[in-house]
């Protein structure tokens, strides 16, 4: 670059979609690649509040290692496909 050149703040275009900004907001509030979520995010995409998504892991409504399950570090995550599955069912996958 040369002394006295001035830097073009031009913006180029990008026509091509995005991802992250396609569908109705609804939409992009329901996808999501990971199948184990954390309580927020279930809540978010079900309706369910957290304290509902909580009640059901610690009375055993749901069953860990299958519903949800305990990460390392301690925080909950919910298989978002056995989820779908329990609402399907019509009935409570319990521990026994």
């Amino acid at each position: 670059m040369e002394i006295g050149e001035t830097i073009s703040t031009d913006v180029i275009a990008d026509d091509s979609p995005n991802p992250s900004r396609t569908g109705t907001p609804m939409e992009r509030n329901m996808s999501n690649p990971s199948r184990w979520v954390l309580i927020n995010r279930l809540a978010e995409i079900t309706g369910y509040s957290e304290d509902a998504v909580r009640h059901k892991v610690k009375n055993g409504t749901w069953m860990q290692g299958r519903i949800w399950r305990k990460a390392p570090d301690g925080r909950i995550f919910v298989n978002v496909d056995e989820f779908e599955r329990w609402v399907e069912s019509g009935r409570q996958l319990a521990a026994n």
